[in-house]
């Protein structure tokens, strides 16, 4: 459990400054100079697609999951990716290590360090408790599926079909590493229906978190997905005395707070407030438009195995 005094302001202000890293680390910067590809959306994706997939894997009576390493296992890789692996590919990275003889090990190692001088020691072997465990494979291989979504939503700005073929093949392989775990490979299809709701709830990147106020910085429905996710947990850990179970709860709640705005656009609050009864009907048409579009496309576990006791209808209108 979490000693309440590991969430200090200077742990918190670091945790931050990795959400603004995120946000402005492009991806996929051979192809796009896009901002709307940038790690905090993609962090936010595969943590979607990680509990819809853990979910069928408990399901599926694969593996007994232990729900609470997952928003830790997100902030790990979330300090990874703005201090450790940045927009580097995966190959690139083993090959240089196989010249230079160097483990793979030594950017577990190197990440832990750098999550231990951003915050302390005692925070960096909190969060790293996900690694070699089955929850981190169902992560990364989330990961796989949303880049494969990314791929497909820039296959017309790649040039040429070898180089998009090449890219295909090289994902597939590093799916292929997870096919064991049960749903993989019909996740990842690109024809089925999982994979049509991963790209549908892609497209929140583009459309702008605070889109009528001022603002300096860039930050998609996606992306803001994920910063709520983990700021939630640590208000979770905070405010219930380091219990691990209700934070995760929150991690989850606030990962998926917002899908339904895939098809409603964002509707703020002081319209919902002004117009009495409208706050209600836009409830009321949340749930329906998820009825339509999510709830009849997964199967009735997702949400309700035994970690959460809760639909994914509750957790998706709170």
């Amino acid at each position: 459990m979490l000693n309440k005094e590991f969430l200090n302001l200077s742990n918190l202000k670091s945790i931050n400054e990795v959400f603004k890293r995120l946000n402005c680390l492009r991806r996929w910067t051979s192809i796009t100079s896009d901002s709307r590809y940038n790690e905090l959306a993609k962090q936010a994706l595969n943590c979607n697609i990680a509990f819809m997939l853990a979910s069928y894997v408990e399901e599926q009576k694969y593996a007994t999951i232990k729900w609470q390493r997952f928003p830790k296992i997100a902030l790990y890789r979330a300090f990874q990716k703005s201090y450790v692996n940045y927009d580097t590919k995966e190959h690139t990275l083993k090959e240089i290590c196989a010249i230079g003889n160097i483990p793979e090990s030594a950017f577990e190692i190197a990440t832990m360090d750098i999550i231990t001088e951003e915050t302390n020691g005692d925070f960096s072997y909190f969060i790293s408790e996900g690694i070699g465990t089955i929850e981190m494979d169902i992560y990364r291989a989330a990961t796989k599926i949303a880049t494969l979504v990314e791929l497909q939503e820039h296959a017309s700005s790649i040039n040429g079909f070898d180089a998009y073929r090449h890219k295909f093949v090289e994902i597939q392989k590093s799916i292929e590493q997870f096919e064991s775990i049960p749903c993989v490979l019909e996740f990842s299809n690109m024809d089925g229906k999982y994979f049509q709701l991963f790209s549908e709830i892609s497209q929140l990147r583009n459309q702008n978190r605070w889109a009528v106020q001022p603002y300096l910085v860039n930050c998609s429905v996606l992306g803001h997905l994920f910063d709520t996710a983990l700021f939630a947990y640590l208000i979770g850990l905070e405010q219930f005395n380091g219990d691990e179970s209700i934070a995760s709860k929150m991690f989850f709640i606030g990962i998926f707070h917002d899908i339904a705005e895939r098809w409603t656009n964002d509707i703020p609050s002081p319209i919902k407030n002004k117009i009495k009864g409208f706050r209600d009907a836009i409830e009321k048409y949340e749930n329906k438009v998820l009825a339509e579009n999510l709830y009849g496309q997964v199967s009735p576990s997702i949400g309700t195995v035994s970690y959460t006791h809760l639909t994914l209808p509750t957790i998706l209108r709170v």
